[in-house]
């Protein structure tokens, strides 16, 4: 499973993104457009001629930058501001699963 970027969801053409999960041989298909709120966070393994997308659920806080982070630091509202991915759910953007979710 290599790749040069995204790709498109045979079933409804969004612009997906395919990652192997960390530590499993468990693929995950992700909405390319990520999102605050989002469960994902994915990096690349390989080089420019193709490589892997590496997938693991987003921590549920993040730490403060080693130099100039402010006095107080509030990781879990940090990790809730930054931008995740989420996963894919055909004809709809991640607005809307996260929108969907939020009402359940």
């Amino acid at each position: 499973m290599t790749s040069t970027g995204p790709q498109k969801c045979p079933r409804c053409s969004a612009d997906v993104v395919v990652a192997r999960l960390l530590g499993s041989s468990r693929t995950i298909v992700l909405n390319a457009e990520t999102i605050a709120g989002g469960d994902y966070t994915i990096w690349a393994n390989g080089n420019m001629a193709g490589y892997t997308w590496i997938g693991r659920a987003r921590p549920a806080q993040v730490r403060p930058p080693k130099r100039g982070g402010p006095a107080v630091w509030d990781g879990r509202a940090e990790a809730n501001r930054r931008l995740w991915w989420v996963e894919h759910q055909h004809n709809k953007t991640s607005q809307q699963i996260l929108q969907m979710r939020e009402s359940a």
